[in-house]
């Protein structure tokens, strides 16, 4: 480091020993000059540190980047678009649009109804021949039906890929039913299912008719299609107003079929508990007679009987004793060759959904028995069983 010298050492420059070894008196004597000098040898210093601290630094660095192989960017070239030979005009633009216009108008021109079903039946060539010829007159027109067939149409369209013009080759089948229904009879009140099967291609339509008139879907009647061409008609609950004809009518484009079943409905008569009109009478007979035990009983619907001796059920002997039972309510118990084990009360039970009623009676048994008298002469003697 640069020691600045002090006025002391300064003044020794006066000094007359040292006068031809010194700097000239004149520039010893500027204080001006020394300062500059310093000050310039203090930049120069600083200015060559930094220089040595920018070589130890920034040169290893700038030698290790300039070793990487860093890739060099690839500048593409534009390329001028080439001129257009020849630019359209203005008619050239709008005879194109015209043309356009035409070909949208050709395609998307309607046909009449007609004129469809020509093209689907007959195909496009024909179809045109066939719509021109308009003689028949609406009377002709309203005399023409449709009969059941099969047929395959065969027309034009634009296919799945979105082809226009392609050939698309359609089959129908006339409505056939495959398994029709009997004429049913059922109880007023009861539930009614109707089963039967059609085929046909498209699916058909089906329509059922009472006594000529058409049957709309409601809560009491519902129509149920099932798999493979099964269809089901049901009614909920069965009254008197469902009894008639039944029509069943399938219909698609290509024809219809139809069958008919009679439905009859029993109607329901009001309950009547059982009531005994004639009622059996208490009998005697004597032992080995016959003996017939008769009543008559009144119900709605006709009850059950059950017949019972001393309060337990009678054990029918086939040989000697016979049920008998007629329309009109009649009931008979026959019994044969009685014995005294026949005596007794018999009871005839009836029970219906509306009630139950009894009815009895007593059977007496007579036996007959020979006395001896002191004369050795019988006399005859009936006991009572």
């Amino acid at each position: 480091p640069l020691i600045s010298p002090s006025p002391s050492s300064l003044s020794q420059c006066h000094h007359p020993s040292l006068a031809p070894l010194s700097r000239p008196p004149p520039l010893c004597n500027s204080p001006t000059l020394l300062t500059a000098r310093t000050e310039y040898f203090l930049l120069s210093s600083l200015v060559s540190f930094h220089l040595a601290l920018f070589y130890l630094l920034f040169v290893p660095l700038y030698l290790s980047l300039s070793t990487l192989s860093l890739p060099k960017p690839v500048l593409k070239k534009s390329v001028a678009p080439r001129p257009s030979s020849s630019r359209s005009t203005d008619e050239d633009i709008q005879g194109s649009k015209d043309a356009l216009i035409q070909d949208l108008e050709k395609k998307l021109q309607k046909l009449s109804y007609e004129e469809r079903m020509a093209r689907r039946l007959l195909g496009p060539d024909n179809a045109n021949d066939m719509c021109d010829q308009d003689s028949l007159s609406d009377s002709q027109v309203d005399q023409v039906r449709p009969q059941p067939f099969s047929f395959s149409e065969r027309h034009t369209g634009t296919d799945e890929r979105g082809n226009e013009g392609s050939a698309i080759q359609e089959k129908c089948y006339a409505p056939r039913f495959l398994q029709t229904p009997p004429d049913l009879t059922v109880e007023e009140g009861r539930f009614c299912r109707i089963d039967f099967k059609v085929k046909g291609l498209p699916t058909p339509d089906v329509c059922w008719y009472l006594d000529g008139k058409a049957i709309r879907p409601d809560d009491f009647h519902k129509m149920l299609v099932c798999e493979k061409g099964m269809h089901s008609f049901l009614i909920e609950i069965v009254t008197v107003h469902h009894a008639g004809v039944y029509e069943c009518v399938a219909r698609n484009r290509a024809g219809e079929g139809r069958f008919s079943m009679r439905l009859d409905v029993l109607a329901q008569e009001a309950l009547r508990p059982p009531t005994f009109v004639q009622k059996m009478s208490n009998s005697r007979a004597l032992e080995g007679d016959t003996v017939r035990l008769e009543c008559k009983v009144d119900a709605s619907p006709p009850p059950q009987l059950f017949w019972k001796k001393d309060k337990d059920m009678l054990r029918i002997d086939p040989n000697r004793m016979s049920l008998y039972q007629d329309g009109s309510g009649r009931q008979c118990l026959l019994l044969e060759r009685l014995m005294k084990s026949d005596a007794g009360w018999y009871t005839l039970s009836a029970i219906n959904e509306a009630g139950m009623s009894t009815c009895n009676a007593r059977l007496d048994v007579v036996v007959y028995c020979l006395l001896s008298s002191p004369t050795n002469k019988q006399y005859p003697r009936f006991n009572w069983v």
